[in-house]
């Protein structure tokens, strides 16, 4: 932003804001405060006395009328200077300063029934303002102030005490005790906006750091807790396993376990193993043989027939 030298002042302003035809508010503002700054914005609200050239003046009157029509001069330049082209010819007939501002706040500042219009529905939307459940405190309380000040630009009166009460009283639910903790230990009607909003920035840095920990921390225990539920699992089945296999012996039956097979249905002196049951086996296959082969010779034998 350029600045412009002041005649009347050693420092030096910031030059004046451009009205395009929009935020004709903020615009007003801005442009009084530079007026303000040059000296000028009092002949601009109030305006100066002309002279009357059928009176006579002495030296300090005629002074004073050359000195108020030399600031009217340089405050019509400034406004003319700070509208867009498209904005000029509505003023561009203005004789003062005062002329060309009251013919701006007429046409972009609106008459008092539209103003009470909107006034009344910045005053519902605070009203019903709530901190959304996952905005941040900064962009909040940003979007609230968009409405506080507003609300003044058309004339409402709204003290820090009473903003103060509504921030705490729409917050989300996360910052319940840290609205807890203000109220009990501050008081609240000498508690300013920007004191306030600090509190809450530095609780929502604390609150977001504690929520990593806490996520980070409960990664990790759920796949040891993964892990130990799969160990006690497996300790589980062997012992059920052991279990059983120590219950099998123990099953009901004729005889005692038999230490060889470790069935109960014989005794362990009476078992046959299975390489007892492959000798008896070839040994009565050799029987079987033995016996067949001396029945065949016997049946031959009925065959031979004597010759007579």
């Amino acid at each position: 932003m350029a600045l412009m030298p002041t005649s009347s002042m050693s420092t030096t302003i910031p030059s004046p804001p451009l009205f395009t035809g929009d935020n004709y508010d903020y615009w007003c503002i801005k442009m009084k405060l530079f007026l303000k700054a040059s000296a000028l914005w009092e002949i601009v609200e109030i305006g100066y006395e002309e002279k009357n050239e059928d009176q006579q003046y002495n030296d300090a009157e005629l002074k004073k009328f050359s000195d108020d029509e030399m600031k009217d001069a340089r405050a019509l330049s400034h406004i003319i200077n700070c509208v867009s082209d498209t904005i000029f010819p509505k003023i561009m007939r203005a004789s003062s300063a005062k002329e060309a501002w009251r013919l701006l706040q007429k046409e972009f500042h609106g008459d008092e029934k539209i103003r009470n219009i909107r006034l009344n529905t910045l005053r519902s939307q605070y009203d019903n303002m709530k901190m959304k459940e996952n905005e941040d405190i900064k962009g909040y309380t940003s979007r609230f102030m968009e409405v506080v000040n507003q609300m003044k630009i058309y004339g409402e009166d709204i003290s820090d005490a009473k903003i103060v009460q509504k921030i705490l009283g729409s917050l989300d639910r996360k910052f319940n005790t840290m609205s807890t903790i203000i109220v009990e230990s501050k008081d609240v009607t000498q508690l300013s906006v920007t004191e306030l909003m600090g509190s809450l920035l530095a609780h929502e840095h604390k609150f977001s750091k504690y929520e990593e920990n806490t996520s980070s921390e409960s990664a990790f225990p759920s796949k040891q807790h993964k892990k130990s539920s799969n160990n006690k699992g497996n300790t589980r089945k062997n012992h059920d396993g052991s279990r059983r296999g120590k219950e099998q012996p123990q099953s009901r039956g004729k005889y005692p376990a038999c230490g060889i097979c470790n069935k109960t249905n014989h005794l362990e002196k009476t078992a046959i193993t299975r390489e007892s049951r492959h000798a008896i086996t070839i040994r009565n296959l050799a029987i079987w043989r033995k016996i067949a082969g001396t029945n065949k010779r016997h049946n031959n034998r009925k065959l031979v027939f004597p010759m007579k």
